[in-house]
């Protein structure tokens, strides 16, 4: 509660008449929320009336949601309630919502190992309760299929909600523009890594973001380096390492499509390729040269 009366209150200090959108990090709703329920959570009321006193603004936050399911299902990373007897699957939840209560969800696509998926999770589900604590629930999350774009705002962003550890896959953050993102939203909760240069790195691959696509980038980071990034990769008002602050820009949404969006990594695919044919061409040149010492003795 006490989060989300921080983030609101920064919020509010920033928000004038032309504010279109209020970017929140990763796990900035910490507690777990019943997702077809949402509204109904009392403890988002605060939010309730957040969104209802800025009824021109879009609001797009990162949570920790769940959904129970139908009986009968099976999926690899669903667990049982026992407070009701049903199965559920909890997600790293990206949401755009606003005073109208209408919300879309994007679940995480991209999870990271050992922390939000247990790989071979059919063989070494059992190791679930040892998952690393990075600051939201442990064990094996749900998994999201599809490279949702979140409506358009009023001002025209459509915007691409990509939730942390997403942003290091180039052709996966493709996917979004080739859906219709004309601005990426990267939002993440870096302060498990701890003053190091984890959250300093994983700042700079949201710049290869950018330039790979021809995008600006808005990075909400909870701990990390919140911060604009331009189309050529130039940083804007970084934030440093935990520090309050909000920070706001005029940012215009782009919708060129890259060489790189429309045809994807092809440059190290002809690398690889290269590599291959130059490794095979060098070993059959020293079988032929053995073969001709052998028959020159």
């Amino acid at each position: 509660a006490a989060q989300l009366a921080q983030l609101i209150s920064l919020s509010e200090s920033a928000i004038d008449s032309n504010t279109d959108v209020v970017i929140w990090p990763e796990t900035a709703i910490p507690f777990e929320v019943n997702e077809p329920r949402f509204w109904k959570a009392p403890m988002l009321k605060p939010l309730q009336a957040f969104v209802k006193r800025h009824s021109k603004v879009k609001l797009l936050t990162g949570l920790a949601g769940f959904q129970y399911l139908p009986k009968d299902t099976f999926t690899l990373a669903m667990r049982f309630d026992s407070a009701t007897g049903r199965n559920l699957e909890e997600y790293n939840t990206a949401i755009q919502t606003d005073s109208t209560q209408a919300i879309t969800f994007y679940h995480k696509g991209k999870l990271v190992p050992g922390a939000e998926i247990m790989p071979y999770q059919w063989l070494f589900g059992f190791l679930d309760k040892y998952s690393l604590d990075l600051g939201g629930t442990t064990g094996t999350y749900g998994r999201g299929t599809e490279r949702i774009v979140f409506p358009s705002t009023p001002q025209g962003y459509r915007i691409a909600p990509i939730i942390c550890y997403e942003s290091i896959y180039s052709a996966y953050v493709t996917g979004y523009v080739r859906n219709g993102a004309n601005l990426l939203a990267i939002i993440t909760n870096d302060g498990w890594w701890g003053n190091t240069q984890g959250y300093r790195q994983h700042e700079q691959y949201a710049r290869l973001r950018a330039i790979e696509t021809r995008r600006w980038v808005a990075r909400s980071a909870n701990t990390g380096i919140s911060c604009f990034i331009d189309p050529l990769g130039k940083v804007y008002n970084p934030q440093p390492w935990d520090t309050q602050s909000v920070i706001k820009m005029n940012l215009p949404p782009e919708t060129v499509m890259t060489l790189y969006v429309r045809l994807g990594d092809w440059i190290s695919m002809l690398a690889i390729i290269w590599t291959v044919l130059a490794q095979g061409a060098s070993i059959l040149s020293r079988i032929r040269n053995k073969r001709a010492k052998n028959l020159l003795t």
